[in-house]
C-alpha cells in the first residue's frame, strides 16, 4: 500500500506541472548566426501550480548541443558532458532534469527497450501512458517511464519527445519525494517545453 502511495504522489507531481561535474558552458554559449534569431532574449513562460495556472519571467539560453530553451529565475543550464547538459536550481539542488538529444540514427524503440533493462536493476520501473502526463504538450512521448528506487525517497522519470524538426530528445528528471517537489517540478516541466533545436 505503501509502495502504492508513493507512486500515486509521484503521478500527481509529475502531472501537476510533472549532477554531477557541471560547468556554465551550457549558458554561457555564444549562440550560431542563425540559433535563436526569432526568439526574444526574455518573456513569461506558464506553468501549473496547485491546480492554478502562474507565469514567470524566463530567459533565453543556449544549449551545448544545438538548442534554445528559456529558463526561470533560480534555475540555470548547465553543461554536464558531450551532448547533455543538466537543469539545475538553487531552491533545491536534489531536483534536476537532464537534457540530451537521441541520435537520429538510433530507433527511439530500441533505445527505450535498452533503456529500460538497463534501469531494472535500480527500482521499479513503470512503462506509464504519456496521457497520464497533465501537460498536453507531452501526450505524444514515444515513451514515459518511471523509475521508483527502492534505497532512496526518490523517483526518476524518463520521456521523450520528438519535435516537429524530427529530432528527439530524452529528459531524464530527478525528483526526490519531498514537500517541495511541486513547486519546483512544475517549473522544470514548463521549462522543458521550451526547447527548441536550432539546427
Amino acid at each position: 500500500m505503501k509502495k502504492w502511495m508513493t507512486l500515486g504522489l509521484t503521478l500527481l507531481l509529475s502531472g501537476s506541472l510533472i549532477a554531477c561535474g557541471t560547468s556554465p558552458q551550457a549558458s554561457q554559449q555564444p549562440p550560431s548566426s542563425t540559433a535563436g534569431e526569432h526568439l526574444p532574449q526574455e518573456k513569461k513562460i506558464e506553468f501549473t501550480m496547485e491546480g492554478m495556472k502562474e507565469e514567470e519571467k524566463a530567459t533565453l539560453k543556449h544549449g551545448s548541443f544545438d538548442y534554445t530553451l528559456y529558463v526561470m529565475e533560480r534555475f540555470s543550464l548547465d553543461f554536464e558532458e558531450p551532448g547533455k547538459d543538466v537543469l539545475l536550481t538553487d531552491i533545491d539542488p536534489d531536483f534536476f532534469a537532464r537534457i540530451e538529444k537521441l541520435d537520429p540514427s538510433i530507433q527511439v524503440a530500441s533505445y527505450k527497450e535498452q533503456l529500460m533493462n538497463s534501469l531494472m536493476p535500480t527500482g521499479k520501473v513503470h512503462d506509464l501512458h504519456p496521457e497520464q502526463i497533465f501537460e498536453p504538450y507531452f501526450h505524444d512521448a514515444p515513451f514515459y517511464l518511471l523509475v521508483e528506487s527502492e534505497e532512496h525517497p526518490v523517483n526518476l522519470i524518463y520521456l521523450a519527445k520528438t519535435l516537429p524538426t524530427g529530432q528527439t530528445f530524452v529528459y531524464t528528471i530527478h525528483m526526490p519525494l519531498k514537500e517541495s517537489a511541486e513547486g519546483i517540478t512544475s517549473r522544470l516541466w514548463a521549462i522543458l517545453k521550451t526547447v527548441t533545436p536550432t539546427k
